[in-house]
């Protein structure tokens, strides 16, 4: 998942926990206001109506029986009915009838108020409604009959309903408030509610701008802080550092970059080192080849005058002739060798396999037998014929071969093998010894050149076998051989090469480089 769209996660998560918070606050308010807020305006609403209501049936009962509204006193259903057995017929005067005409406007007026109220008319019920209205009309029509010249009858009629009405209305508001009671108690219930889904909601809201923090510091801050510190390693030298990629976005994608740069990096130091080196020992070579021949010339030049003056069958002879060969082979190799300073020719050409290895062989018996170590080739479904550069190779498999005599114990062997590779198109040379092997801690820089364990050695002839052998697109390894009693276990190196380099026709040309194997 790249860096945007894991943002574009994140963002739209904080956006929404954001919009999730300010719509629960907006839901609370709406909930508040129409349970809570909104009932109680309209039962403060309904009962000042009623209250109103209520005082002018009480002024009709006045207009209808003189002395029951005067101060102190309340016409209420209690006087109406102990009054109206005692109650004398008389006419209204003028006064009672412009009183009771005001009053039944005013209460008609209050029932086209709380008609309009849709609150109360869920609160009481339509029947309660009907019947408050109904007694409104009887009450406003027998008093303005009455007040018409109507008569007694009316008089009574119209008390009677405004008894009927007071008991109505009051039996109304103790309904209401018992609402409104309840509404009361279950208004801190969804208070209590409210504040729990709240706290809920703000507590999600901080669990994801901690989650957005923590993501942050995952895929920003700590990758970056990774990036400098393999930078300030990098800065001061040290290439083999790694920085561990955890991720596959685009910081991932850098950090693999930086690797990799790292490691070119720490390969191309390697090989101009290695350049270095191999220049030096150039030098050395050259200089070693020069101080070399001259000896070895008199050394042949004795050995052949000496020879002439010997009979045929004489076995001095015999020694002088071996004697001549070896100088004339060292003398090809110091040749080869000079040759080996500059970049590396290749030309490959057909080759008999096991011939070819018997000659190196034949040239280190000598020094085999001076050290009482013997020499064995066997083979295993070897190819009788591959195509090698036999000059070069030669150096690659004799210096292999030296070191392995060199490290054997006397009265032990040094087995060479010759057999085919893991596939058809490879064979491999192995050389073992049973010496006391490489140790673990040097193994990984046993081909670097100027690299020995010896007291007198040079370290290029492992360096320069490894070039000869990557020049012929090969491989040559290292391993520890089998045990083999109280010899200790020994060294095995294999050189792997293709059977045809498909090379013969133009000279493989390579640079004097190595890389450590």
């Amino acid at each position: 998942m790249s860096l945007q769209v894991k943002f574009l996660l994140l963002v739209g998560t904080l956006v929404l926990a954001v919009v999730g918070s300010l719509a629960a606050a907006w839901w609370s308010l709406r909930v508040v206001h129409t349970e809570v807020a909104s009932p109680f305006h309209s039962v403060t609403h309904v009962l000042a109506e009623l209250g109103q209501l209520k005082r002018q049936a009480e002024r009709i009962a006045g207009g209808l029986g003189p002395g029951w509204s005067e101060p102190g006193t309340s016409a209420g259903p209690a006087t109406l009915r102990a009054a109206q057995p005692t109650l004398a017929p008389r006419e209204p005067t003028d006064d009672d009838a412009r009183e009771i005409r005001a009053a039944i406007g005013s209460a008609r007026s209050r029932v086209r108020t709380l008609e309009q109220d849709d609150w109360l008319r869920q609160r009481i019920g339509l029947s309660t409604w009907n019947s408050l209205r109904m007694k409104v009309d009887a009450m406003s029509a027998g008093a303005s009959d009455w007040a018409g010249g109507a008569g007694h009858a009316s008089r009574i009629g119209a008390l009677r309903a405004c008894w009927e009405l007071h008991e109505l209305i009051e039996s109304t508001e103790l309904r209401i408030l018992e609402d409104a009671r309840r509404s009361v108690e279950y208004s801190d219930q969804l208070r209590a509610t409210l504040a729990w889904w709240l706290a809920s909601v703000f507590l999600a809201a901080a669990l994801t701008g901690l989650l957005a923090v923590v993501l942050l510091r995952r895929w920003v801050q700590r990758p970056v802080a990774e990036l400098r510190r393999a930078a300030s390693r990098i800065a001061a030298g040290d290439f083999s550092h790694r920085i561990p990629v955890t991720g596959g976005d685009e910081i991932g994608q850098l950090m693999r970059e930086v690797n990799h740069m790292a490691g070119m990096v720490d390969r191309l130091l390697r090989e101009a080192v290695d350049r270095e080196r191999f220049a030096a020992v150039g030098q050395m070579v050259r200089r070693i080849v020069h101080n070399v021949r001259n000896p070895l010339a008199g050394i042949r030049g004795l050995a052949e005058i000496t020879r002439m003056d010997l009979p045929d069958t004489s076995d001095g002879r015999e020694n002088l002739t071996l004697i001549v060969n070896t100088v004339d082979s060292f003398e090809k190799w110091l040749t080869e060798l000079l040759d080996s300073t500059k970049p590396l020719v290749l030309h490959p050409r057909p080759t008999p396999l096991l011939p070819w290895v018997q000659s190196v062989v034949q040239t280190h018996l000598p020094s085999a037998r001076a050290k009482a170590v013997g020499v064995e080739v066997a083979t295993h479904n070897a190819p009788d014929l591959v195509e090698i550069d036999p000059r070069h190779l030669d150096h690659a498999l004799a210096a292999v071969l030296a070191n392995a005599i060199d490290a054997a114990p006397p009265g032990s062997k040094v087995s060479l093998s010759v057999a085919a590779g893991p596939t058809p198109a490879q064979f491999e040379v192995s050389v073992m010894d049973h010496g006391s092997g490489v140790p673990l801690d040097l193994r990984g820089r046993i081909f670097e050149p100027h690299f020995t364990t010896k007291a007198h050695g040079t370290g290029i002839g492992l360096a320069i076998a490894q070039q000869i052998v990557r020049a012929h697109g090969g491989l040559i390894t290292h391993e520890d051989a089998p045990k083999n009693g109280s010899t200790g276990s020994g060294a095995v190196f294999r050189i792997r090469l293709p059977v045809c380099t498909g090379q013969s026709e133009q000279p493989n040309v390579a640079e004097n480089s190595h890389q450590p194997g």
